[in-house]
């Protein structure tokens, strides 16, 4: 969040589940170093929240997240 484009993605982020029902799956949970990271595909109105980041230019697949150390 400390980037223009980290902010921006935020925003997007915000615009799409601020004040909505979120639903979510858990895909994959994993510990790196210190941090422990939650992989989730997340849903609002039966849309893909994380299909709309991706399309937008902005995150790693599931399958990715999972397996990078952070």
């Amino acid at each position: 969040m400390k980037t223009l484009e980290g902010q921006i993605a935020k925003e997007l982020l915000e615009s799409l589940i601020v004040g909505q029902f979120i639903a979510y799956d858990r895909v994959a949970i994993g510990a790196h170093g210190h941090a422990v990271a939650a992989v989730a595909e997340v849903s609002v109105n039966n849309k893909n929240v994380n299909d709309a980041m991706r399309a937008a230019g902005y995150g790693e697949t599931s399958a990715e997240m999972a397996t990078s150390p952070r």
